[in-house]
């Protein structure tokens, strides 16, 4: 496991580098990241895909030159109340919502282990039908 200690919008340098040290394919990688556009407590894994205005996906796609990794994509909803976006993004979550974030740390956790155990389609099958 990797866990970047740069911003996450700065992670694809240090995620290539990782990559190309253990010879890791791309289609190997497991992204766990914030999702705005999926509902508070949403979970959802994908195989590949875009950055869709994610600037931490967007510096692993400009760094590995491909979207061929997968992605546990957690959903953090819309700020509620009035907050720029990027203030959202870095603060804790509301006290009111800690049960639905428990619950989604737990779908992400298996999804983490289904991919790592029996691959991303797995995970898909199981976390997206939620």
């Amino acid at each position: 496991m990797l866990c970047p200690q740069t911003f996450m919008n700065l992670s694809g340098k240090c995620v290539k580098a990782c990559k190309e040290s253990l010879g890791v394919r791309t289609e190997g990688i497991l992204v766990i990241h914030d999702d705005l556009d999926l509902p508070l407590g949403r979970v959802k894994a994908a195989k590949k895909g875009g950055a869709a205005g994610h600037k931490g996906i967007q510096s692993l796609l400009d760094h590995l030159g491909s979207g061929e990794f997968s992605r546990i994509r957690m959903g953090i909803g819309r700020p509620k109340l009035g907050e720029q976006v990027p203030e959202y993004v870095l603060s804790p979550f509301y006290r009111e919502d800690r049960l639905v974030v428990e619950a989604m740390l737990q779908k992400a956790v298996r999804g983490c282990e289904l991919f790592a155990f029996q691959g991303i389609e797995a995970a898909m099958n199981e976390i997206n039908r939620q």
